[in-house]
């Protein structure tokens, strides 16, 4: 036997040992878990609770217009009107004859008997139809050489006047914003209108004679305002049979015709019957682009009997 032989046949005796050897081997210990916990049953559903109601909050109540003696609706009003002042006629600017023509109107205009009509135009409005006439009568001495509508007047010449004053109005009142309050309501109303005024102008001039008589030269001129006009008015229900009114309107331009148109009053409503105390002021002046203008100041108080259709 060569050595290389016996050197493999050791190896081979050698191997079982080695065999047995790894098979005495215990394997690497794994790294000790804990034991796992034991199952839990899954949690019960929490209960439903139903939330406590919230307490209900109300919207603000929307208020109304009150239609409870509020000035407003189908009615005529007959009206009894003591006016006071003093219109006066003036030289224009188109006056070519270089003689002065200015006459103050002498005598308070006469009481007069007016009226309004109140028709409804939808919810918040009405439109008003006025009217008023009044005239003034009186006598004077020309204190000057004088000159009317193109008619020559002579100084001392005895003068017999009178002015005969028709206003005519509509107006759509429109009840722009109001206040409720616990007797009634506060409106505010916009004014849109439309006035005509004519104003007569009769002077009769009695020219002295050498016999002692007068020969009468009667002199007549007219004057008109047409003009839209705007303004503002405030009324208040006090009560279910008491009221108060302020009205104030009005138009101007530069050298031409004015007009401003103010009134307030007091109502008592039983029913249909309405009972109104009040006071008016008017003023007024047409154009100076003419060979004359009047202009005057007519104010007063008045008493009214309004009847309306419906009981409110």
């Amino acid at each position: 036997m060569t050595l290389s032989t016996g050197w493999l046949l050791l190896c081979l005796a050698a191997l079982p040992l080695c065999l047995f050897g790894q098979d005495q081997t215990p394997p690497p210990s794994a790294t000790p878990t804990e034991p796992s916990a034991a199952p839990q049953a899954p949690a019960a559903p929490a209960p439903e609770t139903t939330p406590a109601p919230k307490p209900s909050v109300l919207a603000p109540p929307k208020y109304t217009l009150n239609n409870v003696n509020n000035g407003m609706g189908l009615s005529i009003e007959p009206i009894l009107f003591q006016p006071y002042g003093h219109p006066m006629i003036h030289t224009g600017d188109y006056n070519t004859t270089l003689t002065p023509g200015n006459l103050l109107y002498p005598g308070n205009p006469d009481h007069s008997f007016t009226g309004n009509v109140v028709v409804p135009a939808g919810k918040g409005a009405d439109i008003r139809f006025s009217y008023f006439q009044t005239s003034a009568t009186g006598g004077t001495i020309a204190s000057q050489n004088l000159n009317f509508f193109g008619n020559p007047v002579s100084q001392g010449d005895p003068l017999g006047t009178q002015a005969k004053i028709n206003s005519y109005k509509v107006s759509y009142d429109f009840v722009t914003y109001f206040w409720n309050h616990k007797g009634g309501d506060l409106r505010l109303k916009t004014l849109y209108e439309f006035q005509y005024l004519s104003i007569d102008n009769i002077i009769n001039d009695f020219q002295p004679q050498t016999d002692g008589t007068f020969i009468l030269n009667p002199i007549e001129g007219s004057k008109t305002i047409a003009a839209p006009t705007f303004g503002l008015g405030l009324d208040q229900t006090i009560s279910r049979h008491l009221r108060w009114e302020v009205r104030g309107s009005g138009w101007a331009l530069p050298h031409r015709s004015k007009i401003g148109d103010t009134e307030a009053n007091i109502a008592a409503r039983f029913g249909y019957v309405e009972l109104v105390a009040g006071a008016r002021a008017y003023y007024f002046r047409t154009t100076r682009r003419a060979d004359h203008y009047v202009d005057g100041l007519i104010y007063g108080p008045y008493v009214g009997l309004r009847l309306y259709w419906k009981k409110r």
